[in-house]
């Protein structure tokens, strides 16, 4: 179970208010989204089930930052 909820350094309450109202990707963060796919690859390898929790202040946008890892995964598989 991984869990992504702010930026290393950002407290949540700096975090509600530069992200607010969440409706966007506001600040990408490739390594996170890298990191988060190697979870995912990791625990298919081992055929382990993998559990990843992403929190709309990590970039913005909680469901839009899921797209675009899914979006890495499924090109990670197609190479």
């Amino acid at each position: 179970m991984v869990r992504a909820l702010l930026r290393l350094g950002r407290t949540y309450e700096q975090a509600v208010d530069k992200f607010a109202p969440y409706d966007r990707i506001q600040e990408p963060n490739p390594g996170l989204r890298r990191d988060l796919v190697r979870v995912a690859q990791t625990a298919k390898a081992t055929r382990l089930p993998a559990y990843i929790l992403v929190n709309n202040r990590v970039e913005g946008s909680a469901p839009l930052t899921i797209f675009e890892i899914a979006k890495l995964i499924e090109e990670a598989g197609e190479r």
